[in-house]
C-alpha cells in the first residue's frame, strides 16, 4: 500500500482546516476563531 499524497489543493484545504482548529482552541467561541482564520 502507498502512502496518501494529497494534491495541492487538498493540502491547502487540510492546512486551513488544521489552523480553524488551532484558533478554536486558542479562543473561545468559533465565530471569532473563524474570522481569525478566514479574515472574514
Amino acid at each position: 500500500m502507498t502512502a496518501f499524497a494529497p494534491k495541492i489543493y487538498q493540502q491547502q484545504v487540510l492546512d486551513s482546516v488544521e489552523a480553524y482548529f488551532q484558533a478554536c482552541h486558542e479562543l473561545p467561541p468559533p465565530s471569532i476563531a473563524f474570522e481569525a482564520t478566514t479574515g472574514a
